[in-house]
């Protein structure tokens, strides 16, 4: 469990925090369950402020990731530069941004690519806590 640790401190989370994180991704089995958790343990984020700042952390050191990303998250209506900036540059509240200021994308794939986002940063940062 210390190489979980070691990693979860890698990625930004606060010593005092560690135990919680650990047990949300590795116990829970999707991203609503981590928000339900922390939600339980009176977090005031959401499951993209907890998930954002790690899946940034973690682009800089794995170059394979924002191809992973990227091709679980494009479509024909939103383009790999669009999911980059979605995940690094519109905030920890990027679905916001993506109603408010890209009306250009149709609603039914906005409510996808969050939806979809959601699952992906679940299982990538789950699957680098448990890598050995």
């Amino acid at each position: 469990m210390n190489q979980i640790r070691d990693r979860l401190l890698r990625l930004g989370v606060l010593e005092k925090n560690v135990s919680d994180y650990e047990f949300a991704f590795l116990s829970g089995n999707s991203a609503e369950a981590v928000e339900n958790l922390f939600g339980e343990r009176h977090y005031g984020a959401d499951f993209y402020q907890i998930a954002l700042p790690m899946i940034r952390k973690m682009l800089d050191s794995d170059l394979k990731l924002q191809d992973r990303l990227c091709d679980k998250l494009q479509t024909d209506k939103i383009d790999k530069a669009f999911v980059i900036k979605y995940l690094t540059k519109m905030g920890t509240q990027p679905y916001l941004m993506l109603v408010f200021r890209h009306s250009e994308i149709p609603a039914e794939e906005r409510e996808r690519l969050v939806a979809k986002a959601k699952d992906v940063l679940f299982e990538e940062i789950s699957n680098f806590l448990r890598a050995e």
